[in-house]
């Protein structure tokens, strides 16, 4: 590769590489996969961990449809034939039907309660499991595209430190460095290349698991074109309502435990309080078995029964055991309630802080940038001027030194801008605003 155009790419990118708050993320593309509207969307689509959720959902659904559907009568045939000898144990039919349903029960409206109660965890588990796989997604977008930058920051750093080695080794021959210097600057030059193969890695991996989120077949996605990005640095950075909100775990616990302890309820008032059914019945007297001759029919072969059950409980120790059962879970489940509150309120609370301190970092990290740019823009100046002789001329070995500090700001710029990022979505999250920001268009 020519040296001069090394050059050229490396001063090119280093001022066309962004450096805060990436809002190139919220509207490029990776790979075809769109925005990231769509790429959440496909992911949510292709996960199966909402699959699982959508399905514990709807098993929920069912149970309360089976708690209900207890007082709907339920009908039943049945039908048989066969020979007899002497008057029969049991009156014979060629087909019966029976009909019964639960009229009323003090536990069965408990465990409605808690069926409902059921539906609501499983709903707010499902929205969670959504975040998550929400969350994940952005993070992964957003991480590869944070990265894909700093490779090609890397790539611009490795030209330079390419040839700030080629300058040293220069002045060495010449008699005006030292062989320390020369390890100084080849031990640099290996930093920043082991540093390019780390990322590298990174952004292959950040591939594989975006194309396993979304379920692509393709893994290869397109770095990002240092030439379509924004120049400016962003000078304000914003945050949102510092708010902590009950997020989607909490409420799914929080019903579950209502769920349990209407359960435990329900068994605590099996025993002492009555339980009435409804039952019906009517058959057809078979007429192979000589019924007539030890039953007086007076020719009607049809027989029909309704009536009323009434039942109370008196003593069950099974029951009552499995009450304190379910008395001592319901019990550890609204303990396990607190214990979560607490820690999403501990966990909020440090969100809270590292998006604060994230945000002062970031703006530090922009003015060292741009510090350590326009003291770069000072020494090329200086040595354009054409004064060679001059005490203060700018050597060779000062350009290119500025020119890393210069890279390395913004490769600080970018790692401070990647974590502010990734704390940001963990707060939306946690608060359940996640799936609204996206649906805005997922701007910061």
């Amino acid at each position: 590769m020519n040296l001069n155009n090394c050059r050229c790419l490396g001063r090119h990118v280093l001022r066309t590489v962004p450096i805060v708050l990436y809002t190139v993320i919220a509207t490029g593309k990776v790979n075809g996969q769109g925005t990231l509207q769509s790429v959440t969307q496909a992911a949510t689509r292709n996960s199966e961990r909402i699959k699982i959720a959508e399905s514990e959902l709807e098993k929920a659904k069912a149970s309360l449809s089976g708690t209900r559907d207890v007082y709907i009568p339920s009908v039943s045939l049945s039908s048989g034939l066969g020979a007899s000898s002497g008057i029969t144990l049991n009156v014979p039919t060629v087909f019966t039907a029976s009909a019964q349903s639960l009229v009323f029960n003090y536990s069965q409206r408990n465990y409605v309660r808690a069926a409902r109660y059921g539906v609501e965890a499983a709903m707010h588990s499902l929205t969670d499991v959504r975040q998550q796989v929400e969350g994940d997604t952005v993070v992964t977008y957003m991480s590869l595209a944070n990265a894909s930058t700093r490779l090609n920051v890397l790539r611009a750093q490795h030209v330079r430190a390419f040839r700030f080695l080629e300058v040293v080794t220069e002045r060495l021959a010449a008699g005006y460095e030292t062989e320390l210097e020369m390890m100084r600057v080849q031990k640099e030059a290996a930093a920043i290349n082991l540093q390019e193969v780390q990322t590298e890695h990174k952004v292959e991996s950040l591939r594989q698991h975006l194309a396993t989120l979304t379920g692509t077949v393709d893994s290869v996605m397109d770095l990002p074109d240092p030439r379509m990005m924004p120049d400016e640095i962003a000078e304000k950075v914003t945050i949102p309502e510092l708010t902590c909100k009950t997020p989607a775990d909490v409420l799914s616990a929080q019903a579950d435990a209502q769920s349990k302890l209407q359960t435990s309820f329900g068994d605590a008032r099996y025993t002492l309080r009555p339980q009435i059914s409804l039952q019906a019945q009517y058959g057809r007297i078979s007429p192979l078995n000589s019924v007539s001759t030890y039953y007086n029919l007076h020719g009607n072969y049809n027989t029909l029964a309704v009536g009323v059950q009434i039942q109370l409980p008196i003593l069950d120790f099974g029951r009552r055991a499995h009450a304190r059962e379910a008395a001592a879970d319901a019990l550890k489940a609204q303990h396990q309630v607190v214990s979560l509150r607490q820690q999403e309120r501990e966990s909020c609370s440090e969100l809270q802080s590292s998006l604060i301190e994230l945000t002062v970092q970031l703006r530090l990290a922009q003015l060292e940038y741009k510090i350590a740019a326009a003291e770069l823009a000072a020494l090329e100046i200086q040595a354009n001027s054409g004064a060679p002789s001059s005490l203060n001329a700018t050597t060779p070995k000062e350009t290119y030194r500025a020119q890393m500090q210069v890279g390395q700001k913004l490769l600080d710029t970018l790692a401070v801008d990647a974590q502010l990022k990734e704390v940001y979505i963990r707060f939306l999250r946690q608060n359940g605003r996640l799936h609204d920001w996206i649906a805005a268009g997922a701007q910061f």
